[in-house]
């Protein structure tokens, strides 16, 4: 039971900043800034590109209003404005606080004083911990062709890590109500031709040009929902939550559906809330694990 899969950003205008030369945070915006996330056709590319930057990055910020649970981010870049360096973070809290989430960059160790991790390096257990422990890593920022377009890529999850999509910490690693992206550019005083872009220069002034930005996901309802649709009187995504749940994600259960405790949906069980067997004495009901264990997980 899940919401379709989408483009969670398409037509969406990021807030874009960067740092001034008081070292503020100043807003950078421009009309074509809805050229980011617009429908992207490879035969009629539009391009969102900077101002010429004091600061050597740029922050491109979406907000959600909802947690989502995003399995990829692509970009692909003008052939003027190929960073140096990607930093994805996210919140979860509707940013009230951040996480770095994956780094991409061309040397990890001069940009991010880290080690640089390869797929092949990351089998799935080290992928088990990582997500376990929540920790970002920094990988090769390389370009690979997708349909004869230069696109960079962030997986949220490997190969086989679909084993168990009742993986609370895998769920934890993939969920978010906002996304940061920071491209980071710095001065190249003697432009090179690029190996993917046929007549593509990195430009000797600090511009960065995107083409498109996609984030793969899909609303997070915890397996209790097939749609979310926006509250016609709060004006924020919710789930169509089922299975006698409740909330903006489907995290809790309904009142008098407490005879269970709430859990996430998985293939194996719809984890539905139980109404509470008050024969007739109550009109009220909570759940207790005490009583729950004491009655061996049959009800609380």
């Amino acid at each position: 039971c899940m919401p379709p899969f989408t483009n969670i950003v398409e037509n969406m205008i990021p807030k874009i900043e960067t740092l001034c030369k008081k070292k503020e945070v100043c807003p950078i915006k421009s009309p074509r800034d809805n050229l980011i996330t617009d429908y992207h056709l490879t035969r009629n590319q539009t391009c969102w590109k900077s101002v010429p930057l004091q600061a050597n990055h740029v922050n491109i910020t979406f907000s959600f209003a909802k947690r989502f649970e995003v399995y990829y981010i692509s970009l692909t870049p003008c052939e003027s404005g190929i960073p140096n360096a990607i930093a994805f973070y996210k919140s979860n809290n509707f940013g009230i606080t951040w996480k770095p989430w994956h780094y991409l960059a061309t040397n990890c160790l001069s940009m991010f004083n880290m080690k640089e991790t390869t797929i092949p390096s990351l089998q799935f257990n080290d992928f088990r911990i990582q997500r376990r422990e929540q920790a970002a890593r920094c990988f090769p920022l390389k370009l690979s062709l997708t349909d004869n377009e230069p696109v960079v890529a962030f997986n949220t999850v490997l190969e086989g890590a679909y084993e168990n999509v009742g993986d609370s910490s895998l769920i934890d690693w993939m969920s978010a109500s906002d996304i940061r992206i920071t491209l980071f550019k710095f001065d190249n005083p003697k432009p090179k031709k690029s190996n993917i872009f046929r007549f593509a220069r990195n430009s000797p002034k600090k511009i960065l040009s995107i083409s498109d930005i996609s984030i793969g996901g899909r609303c997070k309802c915890n397996g209790h929902a097939n749609a979310c649709n926006k509250n016609p009187i709060t004006n924020k995504i919710e789930c169509v939550c089922q299975h006698n749940t409740e909330g903006q994600d489907c995290e809790k259960c309904k009142k008098n559906y407490l005879d269970l405790p709430w859990a996430r949906a998985t293939v194996n069980s719809p984890a539905q809330c139980k109404k509470c067997e008050c024969n007739l004495h109550s009109s009220n009901c909570c759940f207790s694990q005490d009583l729950y264990i004491l009655r061996k997980q049959i009800t609380g």
